[in-house]
């Protein structure tokens, strides 16, 4: 089972709890890549001093170990405590870590995918600079009608301006 926030309060000092406070789920949200690194660096410190103190005493405690102060570890229960909380703070860590980079990679992909869709329109779009002609099947549009705007719809849109034109005319001649 998880240790709570109140339970490593009561277990750690006040420098312990800060780092063990940074892993829990509001703060670790506010955190960089950079700063999430030197937190687990810190954490897994914090782990493998616990891990070993507990180590010691429980060989002390079974007499396989000399003592190494002069009153020998009674008991190792709060030392085995810590190093599991250290050990759930490094995780949560690495689960925040992971996270990052998995959400990095797909917006690696989404860039990725963005980029060979521009690709794809641009080829496209040069693919289709000689296109057929609409009027005359079969024969491409050249340049030069292209770029003066001189297409079967250009026609059409100059052929009804002119002729909106004359309307014009003819109604003030009959005036």
């Amino acid at each position: 089972m998880a240790i709570t926030q109140n339970d490593a309060k009561e277990l750690c000092t006040k420098d312990e709890f800060e780092l063990v406070a940074a892993s829990f789920a509001p703060a670790i949200r506010e955190l960089d890549e950079k700063q999430l690194r030197a937190l687990r660096s810190r954490a897994r410190r914090m782990r493998d001093k616990w891990r070993g103190l507990s180590e010691r005493q429980r060989a002390e405690v079974r007499g396989k170990r000399s003592p190494r102060k002069a009153k020998p570890a009674a008991g190792f229960a709060g030392a085995v405590s810590k190093a599991r909380l250290f050990t759930e703070t490094v995780d949560r860590i690495e689960k925040r870590l992971q996270s990052i980079a998995e959400q990095k990679e797909k917006e690696a992909a989404k860039a990725e995918a963005r980029k060979a869709e521009l690709k794809r329109v641009q080829e496209l779009r040069r693919a289709n600079r000689g296109a057929a002609n609409p009027d005359h099947p079969g024969k491409a549009l050249d340049q030069s009608r292209r770029s003066k705007g001189v297409t079967s719809r250009g026609k059409a849109v100059k052929g009804h301006q002119r002729a909106a034109g004359q309307r014009r005319q003819a109604r003030r001649d009959s005036r």
